[in-house]
């Protein structure tokens, strides 16, 4: 017997099979009922840390948000590489993200010949987590009042003044080669093993230099002199600061400490653009706003398109460091 596609019965089982089709797309293209357990963020910070702190506020708005606990885990180490590969592990469902910032999504894939991973290939941009200026501090310890008092020592005693970083390659270590190369200062770098350890060294008055943010430094900042913040103009939390244009007439040094918050490539589709959607409505909710003006960090909520632009030019930009100053790690 020939098909005949007028027939009542060729009529009926072609309207069940576009039906069956339409609803099968709208299951995959709805989100099925997320979140219905816990959901992870890794950090790949100490806790503390300015990225911590604005990572606990979203993970906290998006609890109530939700009626589902969010919980915020701390594994610092190996410039990222260790929380990175926490997140890779996990499976890819949509239940866990990661906290990326400049080392672990920007530095690493130049800095490392063999990265165990690729943001690129694993990952995808979700929104911002936290964006800040780096400010350049001395500990009053040692007299130095401004960047050009600061400078002008370096020169005269080059490679005797010290910065402490987090180790080779992190965010704050490459912040200083970027300041070194601009300026032409030799600088001896000491590695500490986390930012606790370098607060506490700064503290003490070990170090000449620290780079870091506002908001993490706050908690040594009767020990510090701020001599220079690493933006274009005087910010709003911090205004007796100067720019690095007016402390010595550096112009364009603008780098910035950030972290976005990242989603695992291949996770359901529906699931990483609801997460996306509800992370931004609490960035931009007043509390996270004022929370995250207090403490001077700014996060605006942004989306993945824009993201990804400034995540290329920081790659371009760290790159071009590391080729610079020949640093790298197998």
């Amino acid at each position: 017997m020939k098909f005949n596609p007028f027939s009542r019965l060729a009529w009926h089982t072609a309207v069940a099979a576009v039906l069956g089709a339409c609803l099968a797309l709208s299951s995959q293209a709805q989100t099925p009922n997320f979140p219905n357990r816990q959901v992870r963020m890794i950090v790949p910070f100490a806790p503390g840390n300015g990225v911590d702190i604005l990572a606990r506020t979203i993970a906290d708005g998006l609890s109530k948000m939700w009626g589902q606990s969010v919980v915020v885990e701390n594994r610092p180490g190996a410039n990222g590489i260790v929380a990175a590969q926490e997140f890779l592990r996990a499976p890819i469902d949509g239940y866990t993200y990661f906290v990326g910032d400049i080392g672990s999504i920007a530095v690493n894939p130049s800095l490392f010949k063999k990265l165990p991973y690729d943001p690129e290939r694993d990952m995808v941009p979700l929104t911002d987590v936290m964006a800040a200026p780096w400010v350049f501090f001395t500990t009053k310890a040692n007299g130095i009042k401004t960047m050009a008092e600061f400078v002008e020592r370096a020169k005269a005693e080059p490679g005797k003044l010290t910065y402490g970083s987090t180790g080779l390659g992190a965010p704050n270590y490459m912040a200083a080669e970027f300041f070194k190369i601009r300026t032409g200062i030799d600088l001896l770098g000491v590695p500490y093993r986390d930012g606790n350890q370098l607060h506490s060294a700064v503290a003490a008055g070990e170090l000449n230099l620290m780079i870091s943010s506002w908001a993490t430094a706050r908690v040594v900042m009767d020990r510090l002199q701020p001599l220079a913040v690493s933006a274009p103009a005087r910010q709003p939390g911090y205004p007796q600061v100067p720019t690095m244009q007016e402390a010595i007439g550096l112009a364009d040094f603008e780098v910035n400490s950030w972290a976005v918050l990242m989603g695992r490539k291949g996770a359901p589709q529906a699931i990483l653009d609801q997460m996306q959607a509800d992370a931004i409505k609490v960035i931009q909710s007043p509390d996270v706003q004022r929370r995250s003006s207090q403490i001077g960090i700014d996060v605006q909520g942004k989306k993945a398109a824009d993201l990804v632009v400034m995540i290329q030019s920081e790659v371009s930009r760290y790159r071009a460091v590391i080729q610079k100053t020949g640093i790298q790690k197998d």
